[in-house]
């Protein structure tokens, strides 16, 4: 599996599209050798972070299996990504249904959250 953490950019490359199609009913247009010109191709080395599943200067991701809690503090929004099974995401006194595939941004700021159920999430901050 390949979750993507997307930043801000002024230029975006689609190297993957899921057949979605354009306005016009066709298919959107891939740069894939765009993408592979500005892509760093090296062997992937080892890297040690900590309790983390990923971390850099830019972000830190960690998995997460089952319930847990959380806060969308002041300094950085949470991105949820549920990558297997299904629960319950309550914020700001409303709770949602979650499952495989669901996706969630909680701005900076928002406050506690607690994810419920027996889903496997991706949490994502900068």
């Amino acid at each position: 599996m390949i979750a993507e953490v997307q930043q801000n950019s002024n230029v975006t490359y689609r190297v993957y599209d899921y057949g979605r199609v354009g306005a016009d009913g066709k298919p959107r247009a891939l740069h894939v050798e765009k993408a592979l010109d500005v892509t760093l191709r090296t062997l992937p080395v080892k890297h040690d972070f900590g309790s983390h599943l990923a971390q850099c200067e830019y972000f830190t991701v960690d998995a997460r299996n089952g319930a847990f809690e959380g806060t969308a503090d002041e300094k950085s929004f949470v991105s949820l990504l549920i990558t297997d099974g299904e629960g319950e995401l309550i914020c700001g006194g409303e709770t949602v249904a979650v499952k495989k595939g669901d996706s969630f941004f909680l701005p900076a700021g928002n406050g506690s959250y607690t994810v419920h159920g027996t889903c496997q999430t991706l949490s994502t901050r900068v």
